[in-house]
């Protein structure tokens, strides 16, 4: 990666050039934890804070424009209060198999709706999504 995390949260956190202060204000108000191993990044609620855990050895294989494009995914699924739905969904889950599938669909749906959003206001375009993340390739609603 061309850029620390430190350095691309900064980047974010000014704006990316722009006068949205959108992404900024949450990224801000997030925890930041280094979680090795994870794989990837992501969301969670703990303890009451939103925070976003991150893998450093999935951030040094990646590109800053890579990053940046996850960090504004992860924070859409916040924006679009992906969280509580998700735990809302599994707690109607009678059995172990039923919350596994609930989480499976409810996975693909949440990306769905993200990676959608993310082309409809410009954050990036269908191809950055299907080609442009190497191993991270998002799913877009007209793959399937």
């Amino acid at each position: 990666m061309k850029a620390t995390l430190s350095e691309l949260l900064a980047f974010l956190v000014a704006g990316r050039g722009k006068t949205n202060s959108f992404y900024p204000r949450i990224i801000n108000a997030l925890r930041k934890k280094e979680t090795p191993g994870l794989g990837t990044m992501g969301v969670t609620l703990q303890e009451d804070a939103m925070v976003l855990h991150y893998d450093p050895c999935v951030l040094e294989k990646l590109e800053h424009g890579q990053v940046v494009l996850i960090l504004i995914h992860e924070v859409l699924h916040l924006a679009l209060n992906h969280i509580p739905r998700f735990l809302r969904l599994t707690a109607t889950a009678t059995t172990d198999l039923q919350r596994r599938k609930i989480q499976a669909v409810a996975n693909i749906a949440m990306d769905y709706a993200v990676n959608s959003l993310m082309v409809q206001v410009h954050e990036c375009s269908r191809r950055d999504l299907q080609e442009g993340m190497g191993d991270f390739r998002a799913i877009y609603p007209t793959d399937v």
